[in-house]
């Protein structure tokens, strides 16, 4: 005989981190004119269902599962947090200047963050590897 097993699990995401997420979606809503109450999972919700994707890469069915939601609303919760994460994100111009400002030598375009440093020691090409 099959029976679920119910179990928590923690987030590595700051709490800050998705009570800010929270405050944009609230502020998405706000713009959009959904009224209060009409949504199957509040903004808080929304924000770890989002996070829970895009950080552990939790399956959507999974998600809805976990929210009682059905699958076609949690992608339309899923791509409506996406979008509101999208226009949080500063244009190219910004994302340069900031870089600038910050002392960076080289932006990766991609949107990946890895701290480097470059070495002075030459490498067997010779100045290439400088």
């Amino acid at each position: 005989m099959s029976s679920s097993v119910a179990y928590r699990a923690v987030l590595p995401v700051p709490r800050t981190a998705v009570t800010w997420f929270s405050f944009q979606l609230r502020a998405h809503r706000h713009r959009i004119g959904t009224r209060t109450g009409t949504r199957a999972l509040t903004c808080f919700q929304q924000a770890v269902f989002v996070l829970r994707w895009l950080v552990d890469g939790t399956r959507l069915t999974q998600l809805a599962r976990d929210n009682d939601i059905k699958k076609t609303c949690a992608y339309d919760r899923l791509w409506e947090g996406l979008d509101v994460l999208a226009d949080q994100s500063p244009d190219l111009s910004k994302a340069i200047a900031a870089a600038r400002a910050a002392g960076d030598e080289h932006l990766i375009l991609d949107g990946t963050l890895i701290p480097t440093r470059s070495y002075k020691k030459e490498g067997p090409t010779k100045g290439v590897d400088l």
